[in-house]
């Protein structure tokens, strides 16, 4: 049997404690054989921006997807994040938790 993907979505920003957490869980789940992806929304897309956590994530082989509106209520651009993320919208979130139907955590 597959284990459920999972989708973590964060809301924090990095400069809070709990901000790049949604990595090192992802990391976790990862290791477990867990298909992870994080999806940045609202102040959480600060954490798409160069950080250990986010390297260690993305190697494992962890995906992240990234708010487009959240980033451009920010004043950030795709030139500002880590250059393997993807920005995206509600409608890929939409699609996605429909089809695929991944256990969420929300942060």
């Amino acid at each position: 049997m597959t284990a459920q993907p999972h989708l973590l979505v964060e809301t924090h920003t990095v400069r809070t404690p709990q901000g790049p957490e949604c990595y090192r869980r992802g990391s976790t789940l990862l290791g477990l054989g867990i298909d992870t992806t994080v999806l940045l929304l609202e102040n959480g897309v600060t954490a798409g921006i160069d950080n250990p956590d986010l390297e260690e994530f993305l190697t494992a082989g962890g995906t992240v997807r990234v708010d487009g509106f959240s980033l451009r209520q920010r004043g950030l651009t795709v030139d500002d994040l880590h250059p393997r993320l993807a920005v995206t919208g509600m409608d890929w979130l939409a699609d996605y938790l429909l089809t695929e139907r991944p256990a969420v955590v929300w942060h």
